[in-house]
This record gives structure tokens, sequence and C-alpha cells, in this order.
């Protein structure tokens, strides 16, 4: 199954380890793309994450206080639900808990 991961780092909340740890867990039975995780290997960033949620069976959503501020998660979930993507939000308090980041 294919995962897009949206989020923002915007606030600090999301960090590079906490994503390192949510794709380990994920990519145990799915395909995840994790923006930040896949740019070195990237040569068009914003056809990418494009490709990438057309790709989707599911966005992951991490919910963090600046996710609002964000006009990239916000066209992701724009193209997920135009796409009748399930989103699945993650808050990143528990996320944080459960990766101890």
């Amino acid at each position: 199954m294919n995962v897009f991961v949206s989020y923002t780092q915007r606030d600090g909340q999301v960090t590079n380890q906490l994503l390192v740890a949510l794709r380990a867990h994920l990519a145990t039975g799915s395909k995840p793309f994790v923006h930040l995780l896949e740019m070195p290997t990237l040569h068009w960033q914003q056809l990418s994450v494009c490709l990438a949620v057309l790709r989707a069976e599911v966005v992951i959503l991490i919910v963090s206080p600046a996710i609002g501020e964000s006009r990239w998660v916000r066209f992701e979930l724009w193209l997920a639900r135009m796409l009748g993507l399930p989103v699945v939000p993650l808050d990143i308090a528990v996320l944080r808990h459960v990766f101890r980041s």
C-alpha cells in the first residue's frame, strides 16, 4: 500500500528523527513517501510530491500547531480529497509519545 505522509516542520514539532521512525514503522507493511526523507533522490521536488499523492492509497496527516499555515499541506489535502483518498490524522503529541522523539 502506498502511503503519503503530510506534515509541516514550521513549528519545530515534527522532527527529522520522528519522520525517520514513522517511515520505518510504516515501511513494515506499506510503501511510505515522506518528502524530507526522499528529497535527496528527487530531481523535481514539487512534481514528485504531486505524483506521490496521486499514487497514494491513503494520506497520513501529522497534526501539529502550524499545520494550517502550510500551503503545501493544504494543497496535499485538497488533492487527496479530489482523489477520494482517506486522510488519517495523527496528533503530533501521540506520535512523539509513541516514538519518544
